[in-house]
């Protein structure tokens, strides 16, 4: 390829965005400059706003296919990430060690000498959209961002233990260390939340696994990037049906938690609780009936292993991810792992309780070591709303063989 071949071929997609925005903007003008009704704004706005959405999903598993190993070329490309990459695509899913690290020095560059864009990304005022793997990239940039600076210019009312303005760092992270370690305990909006994106990822996972006709679609996914992708490339190598078939459970999950944080939303952006509740409950009440219609889930999800090493079944069922992702993700950070075992050691427990590998490591034990595990009545009381039925419903239906 040629210099000039180079240059266009960076060009033409701008090119080609700039000319279909002022398509767009020629076409809202012709269709409301002679418009009366306030509604049809509303409407428009609307399903302009669903569009996007759906593209939005689009970009997302696109840029998956892109990151899978941890070469030099893809942490040169979380490097220079901008803020809206790093939040909606990096953070809110498990790369390898280098590419976490790297996305963590960009979030910390970026937010050097003035935090306020990358912080209110991350915190905004009311909750976002977020799940196990963004919370603790989150807490990660915090003990990093800390060693750059002892203030921040503004954190979010919920976050900030004194004054918005001005905060101390070390402050608000002991009170973040303590919710992903308690699964948020003290803010239930982040909670319920958190809860909504796991549950939507296994019954994600549970169609991917039982529909045959998505089974179809992970392999004619496979011929076509084996007909498209280069023959001598990384993505050729890795590529494979599974593959496929995580990249789709991915952005349908990623597409469902958008959607629960949007039609639970107060008018001033909160969430409402009461509603996300109930919406709550019709997943489990879902992920029950999809488990309870399949004969020996268990035995299936073996034979059509997706390969990964994620533990999607148990996530917020028996499985605190968010606690365990946390604690691994300060390994880079001595003084924060030496705080928790100080004054912070009943929670580590808590984590290590429900299986955590990490935790159990930092409390000095080995990764086989047997630990007391957690009650049902405290993993309902974490993961379920206090209901023990449905976490015993839905254990069963993973375990059961």
């Amino acid at each position: 390829m040629t210099e000039f071949d180079k240059v266009r071929a960076i060009l033409e997609p701008m090119q080609i965005w700039f000319f279909q925005k002022r398509r767009v903007i020629r076409l809202l003008d012709r269709v409301f400059d002679k418009e009366f009704v306030m509604n049809r704004v509303e409407e428009f706005s609307d399903l302009l706003q669903r569009r996007l959405r759906l593209k939005r999903n689009t970009i997302v598993e696109n840029f998956r296919k892109t990151v899978e190993s941890d070469s030099d070329a893809q942490q040169e490309q979380a490097a220079s990430a901008t803020l809206p990459e790093l939040t909606e695509l990096y953070m809110k899913f498990n790369y390898p060690i280098p590419i976490n690290n790297a996305v963590n020095r960009r979030l910390i560059e970026l937010s050097v000498p003035r935090s306020f864009d990358v912080m209110y990304r991350i915190f905004p005022d009311h909750p976002r959209a977020a799940n196990d793997s963004f919370m603790s990239q989150a807490a990660a940039y915090l003990v990093g961002l800390a060693e750059k600076r002892d203030t921040v210019e503004w954190l979010p009312a919920w976050l900030a233990t004194g004054k918005q303005g001005g905060a101390e760092l070390d402050a608000a992270i002991k009170y973040f260390l303590d919710q992903c370690l308690t699964y948020f305990k003290d803010y239930e909006p982040y909670r319920l939340v958190l809860l909504a994106a796991n549950a939507v990822s296994r019954i994600a996972k549970i169609n991917v696994i039982s529909n045959d006709a998505i089974q179809k679609l992970g392999a004619d996914l496979h011929a076509l990037a084996r007909f498209t992708l280069p023959e001598m490339s990384w993505a050729q190598v890795v590529a494979s049906p599974e593959g496929q078939l995580i990249h789709l459970m991915d952005t349908q999950a990623i597409a469902a938690l958008d959607d629960f944080v949007l039609k639970n939303k107060t008018e001033k952006g909160g969430l409402q609780a009461e509603s996300a509740k109930r919406h709550l409950r019709g997943y489990w009440d879902l992920e029950k009936r999809l488990l309870a219609a399949i004969p020996n889930y268990k035995a299936l999800l073996a034979e059509r292993s997706l390969g990964e090493m994620r533990v999607t079944e148990w996530s917020s069922v028996t499985y605190d991810n968010l606690g365990h992702l946390t604690i691994a993700r300060l390994h880079r950070f001595p003084k924060w792992k030496d705080y928790l075992l100080a004054d912070k050691r009943e929670l580590v427990e808590q984590v290590a309780s429900t299986g955590s590998w990490s935790a159990k490591e930092l409390l000095g034990f080995k990764i086989e070591d047997e630990f007391p595990k957690m009650k049902d009545e405290q993993l309902a009381n974490r993961f379920f709303l206090g209901d023990v039925d449905t976490l015993r419903a839905i254990r069963r239906g993973y375990s059961e063989s």
